[in-house]
């Protein structure tokens, strides 16, 4: 049973893209079949991999247009150097979609999806800051949200306005479950370790047990055009990746052995 997961956190800068990009590529390396979906507007996951959206034919612009849609089919590329892995692009002109709202528009994503979502064990969906139309459509479509938290205490704000939110949505259109991944934590600050400490009190069962240092690296493997864990396999950073990578694993397995098992993403 395929498991969709949406990248997202209210807050810009507490590396969606990366995880999304990191954990995905983690996924296809232990032999799941991954499809990675760049939903942002601002493409930063595919500039990560190294396009421009102007090269694609279609993209998820093309296949979210409800006036003339492509399929998802049409927007699938393969990254023919990381097995398992499939990656659909973002595009600039993707942000004018969210000025033609329809009748059910919080299900384009969800509907779009559907013709293959079960081609593939898991979904990536790479969210824009914000809550807005594409976060939502992200949510509706999505098992699992992973929330990337920035090891400093003003992101509890943005965790607060995102459980207040999701609070709102009928409990039929959102995710049954939430994880959070601390990340951009400098291990020699006090401030960072504090973070994570009261993460822990406040999260205790939704929060991953690795912790993704900051490192110049994550720019660096950008630049290059890859996912970081393939440009520094060995990095700390690259690890932790991997482990949250095996924690969905068991995530999505437990909710095949016992679906209601799961936890409520609210504050």
């Amino acid at each position: 049973m395929s498991y969709v997961i949406a990248v997202s956190n209210e807050k810009g800068g507490t590396g969606k893209s990366t995880t999304a990009l990191n954990v995905a590529a983690a996924l296809a390396e232990r032999g799941h079949k991954t499809l990675l979906i760049d939903i942002d507007p601002s493409f930063g996951l595919t500039r990560m991999l190294g396009a421009k959206p102007e090269s694609f034919e279609t993209t998820i612009r093309d296949v979210l247009d409800d006036e003339n849609p492509a399929t998802i089919h049409e927007a699938i590329q393969e990254l023919k150097e990381y097995k398992n892995l499939f990656f659909v692009p973002a595009h600039t002109k993707l942000a004018v979609l969210e000025a033609r709202f329809e009748p059910f528009w919080e299900r384009l994503l969800a509907n779009a999806l559907a013709p293959v979502v079960e081609t593939y064990d898991f979904v990536l969906i790479d969210c824009p800051p914000g809550l807005g139309f594409f976060p939502i459509n992200a949510y509706v479509a999505a098992d699992l949200i992973v929330i990337p938290v920035q090891t400093e205490f003003i992101a509890f704000t943005s965790l607060d306005k995102m459980g207040s939110y999701l609070g709102g949505i009928p409990e039929d259109l959102r995710p049954a479950a939430f994880h959070l991944v601390p990340t951009l934590y400098d291990k020699r600050t006090k401030h960072a370790k504090e973070v994570v400490q009261e993460l822990q009190k406040r999260f205790p069962e939704a929060l991953s047990k690795h912790v993704i240092p900051r490192t110049v690296g994550f720019s660096d493997s950008s630049v290059e055009g890859k996912p970081f864990i393939h440009y520094d396999p060995h990095h700390a950073a690259a690890e932790a990746y991997r482990g949250v990578a095996e924690e969905i694993i068991e995530i999505w397995q437990s909710k095949n052995e016992n679906p209601s098992a799961q936890a409520q993403p609210t504050s």
